[in-house]
């Protein structure tokens, strides 16, 4: 058995084709969400149940092929369990009858459907182990789904590799199409933990979502109620502050130069409905976008997390020699990231922290629109163009989301 590399639990990947961590430039996987069949709200699947992973991938909304011809994805599976080290420990397990049996749908730009995956039963694995593996069974906690993305090519698996022994770059390539400016595999790792139901105190996950419930229950969260705009910050200290907008996501747009003491539009951001027909330039009348103008200065993204996707669960730690049970609420991982020259975010990753109410759990994040417009493909045209925004929200324990917004940058106006 094989140390692989750590796990990246379903949050953003980093990427070499990054040149700020909130700008996307070329394709890369973003992430992902497991859902268990008959369930999608939990994300810890049992042995013996059924799970799909929706896969993300952004960056390569420019291509025009169907989505048939655009991707292609394969997988290997690795069962195990997590080292003191985070790294996983493959049990010798021969998967491959489950691998070449997983279904791979591509749903749209931006999202693959894989599975369903049907795990073994616990006790079905016995037969399978040597003793020293069949010793170490009830701590396996975790299958990690290793594969790659082919953009503009097939993947292919490479021969004589093993997930017990190679990391993902390692074991897949492209065969590249002779038109396609892409030929490195996009691998990714995904760990799949598992709901073990050791014991009372463990607590099954639940995927967090951006959509905010209607559950009368959760009215006057943050999602439900909105927040206001806090007076005494710098950017909107002297002016009046407007009703709170509800909603997941919420643009601010920037103070009015002239007009310094009026106060800031704030508006609902909400997913576009057909996203395959955003126009990537000739945006300027679509009514269902926003507009925002260059050198217009500072907005703000304001993303707001629903209370019951803040779960509060236990779990099992040591202090002082003893194995105690503690409690504490998730803390909801939340990343912006936009299309290349698009402008800029005040950062790439926040935090809702626990100690934060419902009522005020949201973070809000600065964005600069581009001050000069930009040369070449990236020009912005007279009716406008396309700017996308990518948005990830990760419970930190395995749940995860991720969903888009776009908005039609315009020139500045002519100087009066």
């Amino acid at each position: 058995m094989t140390l692989l590399l750590a796990l990246v639990s379903g949050g953003a990947a980093c990427s070499t084709d990054l040149t700020q961590a909130w700008e996307i430039v070329g394709p890369h996987v973003y992430g992902s969400r497991i859902e268990v069949e008959g369930d999608p709200t939990r994300s810890m699947p049992r042995w013996g149940e059924s799970f799909v992973m929706r896969q993300y991938i952004v960056g390569a909304d420019e291509l025009t092929e169907p989505l048939a011809q655009r991707y292609d994805m394969k997988l290997a599976l690795c069962i195990g369990f997590q080292a003191p080290d985070g790294s996983t420990i493959c049990a010798p397990v021969d998967t491959s009858s489950i691998e070449m049996n997983i279904p791979v749908q591509t749903l749209n730009a931006n999202e693959f459907l894989v599975g369903p995956i049907t795990l073994p039963t616990r006790e079905s694995l016995l037969g399978f182990l040597d003793e020293s593996s069949r010793a170490l069974l009830d701590e396996v906690d975790q299958l990690a789904l290793l594969g790659a993305v082919c953009v503009q090519g097939t993947v292919v698996r490479v021969p004589g590799t093993s997930p017990s022994t190679n990391a993902p770059p390692e074991l897949f390539r492209c065969d590249s199409r002779a038109d396609s400016i892409y030929k490195s595999a996009l691998t990714f790792l995904t760990a799949v933990y598992l709901d073990l139901q050791k014991d009372d105190a463990s607590t099954p996950n639940h995927n967090p979502s951006f959509a905010c419930d209607p559950d009368p229950a959760a009215a006057q969260d943050a999602c439900n109620a909105g927040v206001p705009l806090d007076p005494t910050h710098p950017a909107d200290a002297g002016a009046p502050a407007p009703p709170p907008v509800t909603g997941a996501i919420v643009l601010v747009g920037p103070r009015d130069k002239k007009h310094p003491d009026s106060p800031r539009q704030v508006d609902a951001w909400p997913p576009y409905p057909n996203p395959s027909m955003l126009p990537s330039v000739h945006c300027a009348d679509d009514p269902l976008l926003p507009k925002v103008t260059l050198n217009s200065g500072d907005h703000n993204v304001r993303v707001r997390v629903d209370a019951r996707d803040r779960e509060t669960f236990t779990y099992q730690a040591e202090e002082y020699g003893k194995e105690v049970t503690k409690t504490q609420r998730e803390e909801p991982f939340v990343t912006i990231a936009l299309s290349q020259h698009g402008g800029e975010m005040e950062r790439f990753t926040s935090v809702v922290s626990a100690d934060d109410s419902d009522a005020e759990a949201e973070i809000s994040v600065k964005y600069t629109p581009p001050k000069k417009n930009p040369k070449g493909a990236f020009a912005v045209p007279a009716d406008g163009r396309l700017v996308r925004f990518f948005f990830t929200l990760n419970d930190q324990r395995g749940g995860y989301d991720f969903t888009t917004r776009a908005l039609c940058l315009l020139p500045a106006p002519p100087a009066q």
